[in-house]
This record gives structure tokens, C-alpha cells and sequence, in this order.
């Protein structure tokens, strides 16, 4: 990794490329190595995570439940020990109406991101006993999963749902990959999904499995695919950790998790980096297919998130942070749920404590948001490396950027601002060549002169 990037640039004319509002007439796919959207133009995919929403996850759900000590998932079963029914239904109704809104929808799309991720389970779709949820005209009920589509639809956003939980998972994580019966029955749910939604260009396409173990040459992700396809020819598919192979699979949206960029220091983090994460890239551009880190997250270091978003960007990976909301779980979300307000003993509580708690989820008084991950997500969101993105206007402009000791070096015209991504001037310079610039936050940062963009720069 070099110590200086030397940026020689001519006066730029920034464009932000938006989402386009209007939906087109084609399905997002892919096309070699690039993602298409339905006006037929390509497109990186920039979205966030909706945990806890469709499939409960105890650590950040603020649920204490002693009986599910495997993956803290599985809080409907201790629901339904304690509670009848129709109990049950109206708690699990009142979470997911409240975890997330209208509103969480509205401001995704105003901070920039193009899609969602959405964790679902089988739960979501049948009972204890597995038989399916029915609506009123007798088909499998998709009620939750329509309303998230339509929501999306209308704050311009693409949908992608994920298999988050399958069948007996609480008891052995691997029985996808070796039991018969989770394997057939994993079958039978994307089937009824790509039934319902074969036609909808607002989903993205099917995320198969989230962080499966693996199979046999492949086998369980061939069944999936190829029950799928047999319905839905046209929806991207995305496929978790593995080779991928065009041979046999088309249309794929290959996809991984990096939770390596843990340490709270850059230049580890960018060595973890390049090890890890870089070949797996590298391997993907040469076979001309898209790369998805799916979900991804940087603890504690601020300058980490800024520089890996950069890195997604500028090597065209399409990315989701995880995630969106939690309750007080701190630097993981970008809206947060005060603890005492949301906290709940699923053992011990009674029903209207639980349910009383689940309705305040979205009262704003117990609500907080990360403002430093949402400028940096937020920001991320403005590149597009599929876009031509500069235009040569006159004087020429040159500087040099250390990210090592963080110091802009400017060769001309020394008169100009320093803005920040939402548009506040952080600086103005009037003569200095050299600027310290550590007194900034970890961001995207652009040299404004008369109103005229000059350039950009990354602060880590």
C-alpha cells in the first residue's frame, strides 16, 4: 500500500448519479461483471441490512430467552410455550410493525441507498406445525413480505429477501447441507416465493442461504437454483460463499460476509484487507462476475468504514452494512433503541409487558441515531464508479493527499473551501499550502471553488 497518493486533476464538475424513480421495463441482472437496473443501465448496489425485523435475533433485539441458547433466533418457540395463539400472533405482529416503518424506509432513500436486504425465515411463511400461513383466497399468505415490496416501491428502492433461518437450524446449523428434509423443504419455500414474486421488478432477487455450511460439489445450491429457475427465469440470484461457476448457474449476484476488519486501527484493518478480502475480489473481477459483500461491519474505527466503502467503490463491489437498527447495541446500527425502553424477559415478562414494550419500538423519544456511521454509509452511497464521473472544465488544479499523516499539499489556486459530503463548508483556505487535516472527521471531503467542485479526497 503506498504511503502518498499524487492526485494530478483539471477542475471536475462533480456529478451525484441518482436512483432512477422510475421503474423500467426489465428485470435487475447481471451482464458479465456488471449489475443492470430495469432501465437497463448499470448500477451499484448500495443498501443496508433490515436484521431483526422479519427474523428476531436475541443480542440485538434487546430479548433475553435462557431456552434459546444456540443462535437466538428462535424466540417464537418460547412464545408459544407460554402463550395461545392468537397471542402469539399479535405480539410477532406488533414487532414487525413497529421495528421498522414507513419512516425507516423514507430516510434509507434519503440518505442514498438503493435497496434493502431482508432477512426472512420459515416461520415467516408457516406454522409450528409447517403448514403454510393461508390468506383469505387460500394462497400462502405473503402479506408482510408484500407490504415491504410496495414500501420499497415507493421510496424507490429494490428489495432483496434473504433465507436467513431454515427449518431446524436451532438444533443443527449444518442440516442444510446433510439433512434431506431441510434440504426439501428449503426447495418448497423459494418455490412458493418465486411463484409470488416472479413478476416484481421491485425485488432484487433471492439471497438462497445466509452463511450456509457447505455440500457437495454444490449440490443443495443446484437444487435451490434449479427449483427457482423452473418458475422465475428472470430475477438475479444471489449464492453465498462459493466458487463461482458459469457454467452452470446464470444471472448470479455472487455474495460474502467480511467480519475481519475488526481492529481499531487502520492499517491493520488494510492489511486484513488486502490478505483476505482482495483476492477474493480479484478472483471474481477475472471471471467477469459481480462480487456482494452482503454484510460487513467495522466496530469502533470510523476510518476503517470510510476507507473499505471506498475500496467497495472503486473496485465496483456492491455492498449492505449489517445493519440498520438495533436496541442500544452501539456502533452497530445507525438508528438505535434505548435499552430500558425495548428490553424484555421473554421467560418471565407477561404478555402485556412484552407487548407494550414492542409498541414504543418506533416512539422517537426512545430512538437514537449514530450520526458519524450515517455520514459515512451515507456518503459512500454518492459513488458510482459505472458513471463517467468527471468533466474537464479549465485551470488546472493539483494536489497530494498523505492518508498516512493526513495533510493536503496544494500547488494552486490556494483560495477555495473544503466541504463535506452533505454540503457544509469544514475549512476555508486563503493562502496555506499545507493543511493539517486531522481536525476532520473520517469522510468524504470535496475542494469547492465559486461554487465549482475541484476535486475530492477520502480523510480516514
Amino acid at each position: 500500500m503506498l504511503k502518498h497518493q499524487l492526485i494530478k486533476i483539471s477542475i471536475l464538475t462533480c456529478y451525484i448519479f441518482l436512483f432512477n424513480t422510475v421503474m423500467g421495463q426489465e428485470f435487475v441482472r447481471t451482464q458479465g461483471s456488471l449489475v443492470l437496473d430495469t432501465n437497463n443501465t448499470p448500477i451499484l448496489l448500495k443498501g443496508v441490512n433490515l436484521g431483526g425485523w422479519l427474523v428476531q435475533e436475541n443480542w440485538m433485539c434487546g430479548i433475553t430467552d435462557s431456552t434459546d441458547v444456540n443462535y437466538g433466533r428462535d424466540q417464537i418457540t418460547t412464545l408459544e410455550d407460554r402463550f395461545n395463539d392468537s397471542q402469539v400472533e399479535e405480539l410477532i405482529n406488533t414487532w414487525q410493525e413497529n421495528w421498522i416503518t414507513d419512516d425507516d424506509f423514507s430516510f434509507i432513500q434519503s440518505h442514498g441507498f438503493n435497496f434493502v436486504r431482508v432477512p426472512f425465515g420459515y416461520r415467516n411463511l408457516q406454522d409450528k406445525y409447517l403448514n403454510w400461513k393461508l390468506d383469505s383466497t387460500g394462497n400462502v399468505n405473503f402479506e408482510i413480505f408484500d407490504e415491504i415490496v410496495e414500501r420499497a416501491k415507493n421510496h424507490n428502492l429494490y428489495v432483496l429477501f434473504d433465507y436467513h433461518v431454515w427449518l431446524n437450524q436451532d438444533e443443527q446449523y449444518s442440516s442444510i447441507s446433510d439433512q434431506d428434509t431441510v434440504i426439501n423443504h428449503t426447495v418448497q419455500i423459494w418455490k412458493e416465493f418465486a411463484t409470488h414474486f416472479k413478476d416484481s421488478k421491485v425485488v432484487l432477487g433471492y439471497d438462497l442461504l445466509n452463511e450456509p455450511t457447505s455440500s457437495w460439489n454444490d449440490y443443495v445450491m443446484d437444487m435451490i437454483y434449479d427449483s427457482i429457475r423452473s418458475i422465475d427465469a428472470n430475477h438475479m440470484i444471489s449464492i453465498e460463499w462459493t466458487n463461482p461457476d458459469t457454467s452452470r448457474w446464470t444471472n448470479i449476484l455472487y455474495q460474502g460476509h467480511f467480519y475481519n476488519l475488526y481492529h481499531n486501527n487502520l492499517s491493520l484493518n488494510m492489511a486484513a484487507f488486502e490478505s483476505e478480502c482482495a483476492p477474493i475480489f480479484d478472483l471474481h473481477e477475472s471471471l467477469n462476475v459481480p462480487f456482494y459483500v452482503g454484510e460487513t461491519h467495522c466496530y469502533t474505527s470510523d476510518s476503517t468504514w470510510v476507507w473499505s466503502l471506498n475500496e467497495y467503490c472503486q473496485r465496483n463491489i456492491h455492498w449492505s452494512p449489517w445493519t440498520y437498527k438495533t436496541v442500544n447495541q452501539w456502533g452497530w446500527g445507525l438508528l438505535n433503541v434505548d435499552y430500558n425502553s425495548a428490553h424484555v424477559n421473554l421467560n418471565t415478562d407477561d404478555y402485556l409487558t412484552i407487548k407494550s414494550k414492542w409498541q414504543d419500538l418506533s416512539n422517537p423519544s426512545n430512538l437514537y441515531y449514530l450520526n458519524n456511521l450515517i455520514d459515512i454509509w451515507s456518503a459512500a452511497t454518492t459513488c458510482n464508479t459505472l458513471e463517467i464521473p468527471v468533466v474537464a472544465q479549465d485551470d488546472e488544479f493539483s494536489f497530494s493527499f498523505d492518508i498516512i499523516e493526513s495533510t493536503l499539499t496544494v500547488f494552486d489556486n490556494l483560495n477555495f473551501s473544503i466541504v463535506n459530503s452533505i454540503g457544509q463548508e469544514v475549512f476555508h483556505n486563503n493562502n496555506l499550502e499545507k493543511i493539517d487535516l486531522n481536525f476532520l472527521n473520517p469522510g468524504i471531503y470535496y475542494i469547492v471553488k465559486r461554487e465549482r467542485n475541484l476535486g475530492k479526497f477520502v480523510k480516514y
